[in-house]
């Protein structure tokens, strides 16, 4: 599944648009618009897309003490949330950012997760939070402290 929708993404992005470049012999100035444009594009959604099979896994795992049994992404117009992952039955909903950056997420992130989060209409008065911040940079030694001194902050990275 993810390959082929994200091989179409692709296209679309990088050789759809670029089609004039390529049949004329000019594949650099098409790989430069490529190299440029690559992370922000294209890969920062492939990762966002790879963070949402994960919470499956997590799920399976029993990374929360509830399951959840819808998942997707939450926006208003204004504010945008990469996971938002639903517990209907227990009121839980779990907020989540997928950061494709090199450097380590820091507390900035889950303090801006955390001010979205009151954005979010769904059960506000009666649902309990649960936070989730996946980074392919990992994260700060001041993020890491305070999410192993909260329960309802999980972290999850490549390292």
């Amino acid at each position: 599944m993810f390959s082929k929708d994200n091989y179409i993404r692709f296209w679309f992005a990088f050789v759809y648009p670029n089609m004039s470049f390529i049949e004329s012999g000019n594949s650099r100035i098409v790989l430069d618009k490529i190299r440029k444009g690559l992370v922000t594009s294209h890969t920062a959604f492939v990762y966002e897309d790879v963070c949402r099979e994960k919470m499956w896994d997590l799920n399976a795992e029993d990374a929360w003490p509830f399951h959840f049994s819808r998942i997707g992404r939450w926006w208003d117009g204004d504010t945008e949330i990469d996971i938002a992952a639903l517990d209907p039955e227990g009121i839980n909903l779990i907020l989540g950012e997928c950061k494709f950056w090199q450097e380590p997420v820091g507390l900035n992130v889950l303090h801006d997760l955390e001010q979205k989060t009151e954005r979010v209409p769904w059960e506000k008065p009666h649902r309990k939070n649960w936070f989730v911040l996946f980074s392919a940079g990992g994260f700060t030694d001041e993020l890491r402290q305070l999410a192993a001194a909260r329960s309802d902050v999980l972290l999850v990275d490549d390292h």
